[in-house]
Formats: C-alpha cells, sequence, structure tokens
C-alpha cells in the first residue's frame, strides 16, 4: 500500500495506536505485533531522550551519524551540538608542541573569564559600549607609551594616541600602508602640480624586505602598490640600509622595516634605515619614511634593555604594528597600530561613524568584532607589568640557547650521509659520544638565526648579542653533508613524535608575476631550512623532548636515506623536464 506500513491480510490494524506515531512506521508490519510495538515504544521514548539530551552523547543515535554537507534540518540538544563541535580538532596537533606559530596558546581561568566577557562587546560600537572604548584607549595608551610614541598636539582632544586595536598584525599592517598610500598621493599631487584624480593613475611602490609577511603579498595585491625588493643575504636575513634607500625613487610611499623576520628572527637595522632615508630626503626633497612590521619584536624588543633603538626615537618612524596575539601573550586576533601623528598620517584612514547614535572615529578595516582581544590584552599589561614580560623574554631566550647549543651539538661521524650501507648513529656532543673528538665527526645543522654559532659559543643568553633578535632557531642541513633527505623531509618525520616543526625552501613566489624567486641573494631557492619559534609556553622540559625527538627522526632518515635519494632525485627529473619543454634553461 503506497504512503503507509503493509497491511497484514489475518489482522486488523487499530485505527488509533495509543501512541505517538513516527514518521517512518513502514518497517512494523503489525500494529498488534507486541515485540514490534514494545521494540517501537522503546526507541520513541529513546528518541525523546535524545532530543531532551537526557541521553550521554555516545549512547545516542547521533554518534552513529556523521554530520551532513547541508544545512540541518533540526536542532541538536546543546550538549551534542557542543560534542559535535569538540570532534574536530582532535585531529589537529598539539598546540604546545606547535614551534612553527608565533601565537600565545596558553590562558589562565581568569584570562579566559576576560576574554568571555568581551565576546558580549562589539567594541566597534564606541557610543553604546563607551566603557570598553576607553579599555581600548587606556590598552592603545600603554603600547604608545612603551613604544617611545611623542605625545601628539592632539592628545588632550582625543584622550589617546592616534591608533587603533585590529583583527592580528595584517590589519594594522594594512591600515599603516594604505595611509603611507594616501599621504603619498596627497605629496605627489603637490609636488608635481598633478590633481589627485591625475596622481591616481600613476603606480606607486612599497620598498621591503623578501622576507615579508604574507599581509604585505594582499596589501600588494589589494591596494594597488608595486612592491621593491631588497633581498638580503643568508648570512643576516636583514636588509642592507644603503640598498634600501638605492629602491626608493618619487614613487615610494614608504619603507617597511622588519622587527624579527618570521624566517629567523631578525631586525631589519632600522636606525640605519632611518639615517639613509633622511639624507636621502634632504637631497631630493621626497618625504619617504618608515614603518616598522613588529609583528613580533614589537612585545619582545621592548624588555631588552640594550636592544638598539627601533621605534618612534628613530625619527623616520612613522607608525608601528604588532600582534598581540604572539609575544604579547594576547588570544588570537589581536593586533595593534600605532602613528606618531594624526595630521597627515592616520587620519588618512579615519572615518567618522554618526549613524549608531553618537560621533565616533573608526580605523580598522573591519568593522563590527568583539573586544576579547582587547580585555585580554589589557589583562596581560596588569598582570605580567614590564618586570613579567621580561621575564617571559628571558626564559625564551634562555630556552633558544638550549635548543641553538642542542642543534649544535649533533653530528655525524665522516663518511655518513644516510643509506643501507652507512653508519646510521647520530653523535650528541651534550652526552659526550665518542668519536666526537679531532677531526671524526660533521655537525648535522647550520646555524642561520641572530645568534648563531658565535653565540653559542659566547655564553650565557642574557649577553648583550642576544638582543637583537626574536627567541627563534633557524638553521638547514649542513651542505657540507650532501645528505639525502631536506628540513620539509625532517619536518614531516617529526611530526610522528607530536612535535611541528616549520621546514620550508629559502623562496618565495612574486605578488604580482608568482614566479619562483630566492629569498637571498647568495643561497639558491631550493635549499631548505627550518625554524622553531620559542614561546612562553615551551619549557625547557618540552625543549628537551623536542631535541630528542630530532635526533631520532634524523637517525630514522639516515636509514632509509635511499629511498629519500631517490624521491628527490625523480623530483629534480620532473621539475627539468617541465622546465625544458617551456623553454627555462636550468
Amino acid at each position: 500500500m503506497q504512503g503507509g506500513p503493509p497491511r497484514s491480510e489475518s489482522k486488523e490494524m487499530p485505527a488509533h495506536p495509543p501512541f505517538k506515531r513516527a514518521r517512518d512506521t513502514s518497517r512494523y508490519a503489525d500494529w498488534n505485533d507486541r515485540p514490534a510495538v514494545q521494540a517501537f515504544l522503546g526507541e520513541t521514548e529513546t528518541k525523546q531522550k535524545e532530543v531532551a539530551g537526557e541521553l550521554p552523547f555516545f549512547a545516542s543515535s547521533h554518534a552513529t551519524q556523521p554530520i551532513p554537507p547541508w544545512f540541518p534540518h533540526d536542532g541538536l540538544p546543546a550538549a551534542y551540538a557542543q560534542e559535535r563541535v569538540k570532534e574536530y580538532p582532535l585531529g589537529d596537533f598539539n598546540p604546545m608542541l606547535n614551534t612553527s606559530s608565533y601565537v600565545n596558546v596558553t590562558f589562565e581561568p581568569e584570562e579566559v573569564a576576560v576574554a568571555k566577557l568581551g565576546m558580549h562587546v562589539n567594541i566597534a560600537d564606541q557610543t553604546i559600549y563607551a566603557g570598553s572604548f576607553r579599555l581600548h584607549n587606556d590598552t592603545l595608551n600603554m603600547i604608545a607609551d612603551l613604544w617611545h610614541c611623542p605625545r601628539p598636539a592632539s592628545f588632550e582632544q582625543y584622550g589617546c594616541y592616534p591608533g587603533a586595536g585590529t583583527v592580528g598584525s595584517t590589519e594594522a599592517c594594512l591600515l599603516a600602508a594604505l595611509a603611507l598610500k594616501l599621504r603619498w598621493r596627497s605629496w605627489y599631487a603637490r609636488t608635481t602640480g598633478q590633481s589627485v584624480a591625475q596622481v591616481r593613475g600613476v603606480y606607486p611602490n612599497l620598498v621591503i624586505s623578501t622576507c615579508f609577511q604574507a599581509c604585505w603579498e594582499k596589501f600588494f595585491r589589494y591596494m594597488d602598490v608595486e612592491p621593491n625588493f631588497v633581498a638580503p643575504s643568508v648570512r643576516t636575513f636583514a636588509v642592507d640600509a644603503k640598498q634600501i634607500a638605492a629602491a626608493c625613487n618619487e614613487r615610494t610611499i614608504g619603507v617597511i622595516a622588519v622587527l624579527g623576520n618570521h624566517y629567523g628572527g631578525q631586525y631589519d637595522p632600522v636606525r640605519a634605515i632611518s639615517d639613509e632615508l633622511r639624507a636621502l630626503n634632504a637631497r631630493t626633497g621626497w618625504q619617504i619614511g618608515i614603518h616598522v612590521d613588529a609583528a613580533s619584536g614589537g612585545f619582545v624588543a621592548p624588555f631588552r634593555p640594550s636592544s638598539t633603538p627601533w621605534d618612534f626615537r628613530v625619527p623616520a618612524v612613522l607608525s608601528i604594528s604588532a600582534s598581540g596575539h604572539k609575544f604579547g601573550e594576547s588570544v588570537c586576533g589581536t593586533g595593534w597600530v600605532v602613528w606618531r601623528e594624526r595630521e597627515d598620517l592616520s587620519e588618512h584612514v579615519a572615518v567618522d561613524v554618526a549613524y549608531l547614535g553618537g560621533k565616533a572615529e573608526s580605523f580598522t578595516l573591519n568593522f563590527s568584532r568583539p573586544a576579547s582581544g582587547v580585555y585580554v590584552q589589557l589583562y596581560k599589561f596588569l598582570r605580567l607589568g614590564r618586570d613579567g614580560y621580561s621575564r617571559l623574554t628571558d626564559n625564551m631566550l634562555s630556552t633558544a640557547h638550549f635548543l641553538r647549543t642542542s642543534l649544535a651539538a649533533l653530528r655525524l661521524p665522516h663518511g655518513t650521509n644516510g643509506g643501507a650501507n652507512g653508519e646510521q648513529r647520530v653523535l650528541n656532543g651534550r652526552r659526550g659520544d665518542e668519536g666526537l673528538d679531532g677531526n671524526g665527526s660533521t655537525p648535522i645543522f647550520t646555524l642561520l638565526d641572530a645568534v648563531g654559532e658565535a653565540g653559542c659559543r659566547a655564553g650565557a643568553p642574557g649577553a648583550s648579542w642576544h638582543s637583537d633578535c626574536l627567541p627563534v632557531v633557524a638553521a638547514c642541513l649542513n651542505p657540507e653533508l650532501e645528505l639525502p633527505f631536506d628540513c620539509i623531509d625532517l619536518q614531516h618525520v617529526l611530526a610522528e613524535s607530536h612535535w611541528y616543526v616549520s621546514g620550508y625552501k629559502m623562496s618565495f613566489h612574486h605578488p604580482e608575476s608568482g614566479e619562483l624567486q630566492p629569498l637571498f641573494t647568495d643561497a639558491p631557492a631550493e635549499r631548505t631550512m627550518l625554524r622553531i619559534v620559542v614561546k612562553s609556553s615551551l619549557t625547557r622540559q618540552l625543549a628537551g623532548d623536542l631535541v630528542a625527538s630530532l635526533e631520532k627522526a634524523i637517525g630514522f632518515l639516515l636509514l632509509v636515506g635511499d629511498g629519500y635519494a631517490h624521491m628527490h632525485a625523480r623530483s629534480k627529473t620532473r621539475t627539468k623536464e617541465h622546465a625544458t619543454s617551456n623553454g627555462v634553461v636550468c
């Protein structure tokens, strides 16, 4: 019978069954079949318990069903919905063992409570949430003070320095660079006698290191600005100030100085760049200034007393941005930008908002956003103070020193390069393994970060040579060993021990052409390196486990080296064939 359950020839179906009929009763052939009725009643009762959330999730029918790829028809009890969401991150790496990311992952219970308070506040609505916006401005003023920003003439009018809390440092960089572009456009129109409309047809440029972060690729693509790249040496990872000045011209909107590049943690020489730009501007009449991308270094350098001046104490610095969620220790999605003054800088990106019931000044590209990041940032400033941040920085540099010296201590006996026929033993200088004396062994790693091998020999991490860098350890496999595997292979094998360490090639894709280009002037684009970011959550105990896991991973790669040699040989052959077919000379 279409549209209902099949009827039995010998028995009649009751007109009104004594229980609520389910949507699909086709599986029950007879309402008078007591076992079937009991089963149906039991299933209905179970369904009712599921709807009420009375059954444990894993005893419910939802535990046997995947989440469908379409919008759900019925809702779930809160506990069930929570369990379904919690299933997704189970496949993630443990954030505490992720040394690839700079983002803070540790929070005190009070800090979590503060973040929850901010979830209810739209920090963009300054009229309704006036108290929360005072909190924002107080936090902004603390950061401007930390970076030695001179108090602008407009401070009394606005009650704060020119700046804003942003969604990470990406938004902060985009805002700062956009202000530079609009500032340049006004200057270029005045000096050339053109209208603003005419100047819009001129393609401006921005001078920056090839060790730029992803946010700058977005700026070049979104804001129609040409990148003028300056490639550093692999020996320094930092740009040369004279080369920066040589890359500038009358269409240059500004220079980006990176305070802690994400590859090796080195600082660009902000003061030296400022000196070169001031001399250049004096000769040419240009007004090129510096934006300091201090995404990582903005909350490290201020707590190292011997750091070379890099902030608003440097005359050519017009703006600074930083990630609050990195070494600022706030929650993910927190960023900050501060300008030296409003006139001809932040005023270019300020928008007056009046439709929410009052007049307010908005800087950000994004509008509505929760106040959680700002709330947590102030909590951390009050919780730690200068002393606490200094202690955190000292701890991180100390752990980085331990990791750096541990990598330098890993060696291989002469003649070892991996494969079934070679000796696979990794020698460790910290253990005092035999074969380390004299010329019997070769270092596995070449250190690349700002401290490097000289720093390993110099002594304690509190020395001055640790001042102008992030707590980052960067290295590459010693090219003298001609190992059959690379740092990316090492990253993958190390993941088997639950550690995530970045391995990548010394290359980048040009934002405009997409062409693969080398990062450095003196290192091939195909060479690989690895980087370990030492956050406050990476303790000395965990660092020791990481070193042991690295040693174990290298031993495995040596054992199966023949396979990796074959794999990379095939890859190189395919690359060469592709290049030849496209008329490229390898």
